[in-house]
């Protein structure tokens, strides 16, 4: 149980302090030191995840601009998803699950370092602290956009499909990987939509809290076994430490923190390749 709260805090921390991307995380550092599947990894840091990115999402909706229909559609479709990325982890080798996850790890940190050099702004906002709603990107053409006056969403065909694929998207990720998925819903609702950054992670902290936890459940319900006294614990702590993040995350430089997690995230991903070493 010390290790399981030990690794929750560490999680928490990330996530706290670097935005969605820290959640990735917990998969490699659960198969580190349990010695677990990617497969085996999975549900266990949906939980946590979830429970984090609900605590998350509660305060980004007192703060910023959340659009809960959207967050709701793309949750749903996301839960009715993830059971066929958990079947396709299921029956692939844990060899390349290992290398699909490290790809992917290795993915977003280098996307995290490029984020870093891009702005310091982006960065702070994808960060537990996200307030406010930015500017949107109305002058451009795209198929979910917000009423000029009232600020909501224009839902027709074309708002309603691009939303749902996201979702879908949203959910294969999770159920694959087991991991929050905001490095693809982030990126995927600003190109879809006029949302401003502020809005795009509050509504995909929603949705990934919705998708993690209604896929744990999942895959808990349909498991052989569940390791419970390892995966309370840890998501209680994550909890915890995403609320400490949230009261140090002013005091931190932002752009060092974050290629400071990139660079480790990297260095993580490749060791992946080499389990036995």
């Amino acid at each position: 149980m010390i290790t399981a709260l030990l690794i929750g805090v560490c999680v928490g921390l990330l996530l706290g302090l670097t935005g969605a991307g820290g959640s990735i995380i917990a998969v490699p550092m659960l198969m580190y030191f349990y010695g677990w599947s990617v497969s085996e990894a999975a549900p266990v840091a949906l939980l946590a995840v979830g429970l984090s990115a609900a605590v998350g999402a509660l305060a980004a909706w007192k703060r910023a601009y959340l659009r809960y229909r959207a967050a709701t559609l793309m949750g749903v479709l996301g839960i009715i998803s993830a059971p066929l990325g958990i079947y396709i982890g299921s029956v692939t080798p844990d060899q390349i699950m290992r290398a699909v996850f490290s790809l992917t790890l290795c993915f977003v940190a280098l996307k995290m370092i490029w984020a870093s050099y891009s702005g310091v702004t982006s960065i702070k906002v994808m960060r537990a602290n996200v307030a406010g709603d930015g500017d949107s990107d109305n002058g451009k053409i795209k198929s979910c956009r917000q009423d000029p006056f009232t600020g909501r969403l224009i839902w027709n065909k074309a708002s309603a499909a691009a939303m749902a694929f996201t979702g879908v998207l949203g959910g294969l990720t999770s159920g694959l990987l087991g991991v929050g998925g905001g490095f693809v819903l982030v990126p995927r609702l600003r190109a879809i939509s006029t949302l401003s950054m502020q809005s795009a992670v509050a509504t995909s902290l929603m949705t990934i809290a919705i998708i993690s936890l209604g896929t744990a459940v999942y895959g808990a319900a349909t498991a052989g076994s569940y390791p419970f006294k390892i995966a309370i614990p840890f998501a209680i702590a994550a909890i915890i430490g995403m609320l400490i993040a949230g009261r140090l995350a002013s005091k931190i430089n932002s752009e060092k923190l974050q290629i400071a997690f990139a660079i480790f995230a990297l260095i993580v991903g490749v060791s992946m390749w080499f389990p036995h070493a």
